[in-house]
């Protein structure tokens, strides 16, 4: 799936270069959209929100997460099309791409818990990150979201894990803090070839 977030990736290079969120307008509210990456249900809606000025129960926040996961008709798209292909294709792996901090992660976003097969992830997402680096010698780091970035609820890579797909990744690509999401053209190509020599390497570890 090439683009999550079809109208917020429009929108942004129509109004807002760095919006984040999709456009569904909130209800009673004048605020639009939902982070959609914290949107799937990871069976912990009952603690979603405790403000800590990432998680928000503010809809105008850039961090919203919805109201409930899966309340946004993306998330709800790629639930049930990775549900079909757990179904009918024995699904092995799931990867989803963001920017930016040069990271491969793997659950929990939740918790600070390590998964019980985490040996095996890690080892996977270390031939993947060696790969990466072997394209044009980018470093990245490997671990658990809650470790190397921070708490977070509602992650896709916690709901596909809990869903019984063991390898479930997010790759957050280039670069760390000198442009973040506004990436220079020469660097574009670059971190495709890279992205894909990590991605080939990790799925034939598997």
């Amino acid at each position: 799936m090439p683009v999550h977030n079809p109208d917020g990736y429009y929108y942004s290079w129509h109004s807002d270069r760095l919006w984040r969120k999709n456009r569904n307008r909130n209800p009673n509210d004048t605020c639009y959209g939902v982070d959609l990456g914290q949107n799937y249900d990871d069976g912990l809606d009952l603690g979603r929100y405790y403000d800590d000025g990432y998680r928000t129960e503010d809809s105008c926040s850039k961090n919203y997460e919805g109201p409930t996961g899966f309340s946004e008709l993306e998330t709800q798209a790629v639930r049930d099309y990775i549900n079909e292909l757990q179904s009918t294709r024995n699904l092995a792996a799931f990867f989803t791409i963001h920017s930016y901090l040069q990271l491969w992660l793997y659950a929990y976003g939740w918790s600070g818990e390590s998964v019980p097969e985490e040996p095996e992830v890690s080892r996977v997402a270390q031939i993947g990150v060696n790969a990466t680096e072997s394209v044009h010698n980018t470093q990245y780091r490997v671990g658990s979201f809650y470790n190397l970035v921070q708490p977070v609820f509602g992650l896709s890579i916690d709901w596909s894990y809990s869903r019984g797909v063991i390898y479930s990744y997010v790759l957050v690509l280039r670069d760390k803090d000198e442009y973040g999401i506004l990436l220079p053209l020469t660097q574009i190509v670059p971190t495709g070839e890279e992205t894909w020599a990590g991605l080939i390497a990790a799925v034939m570890a598997i």
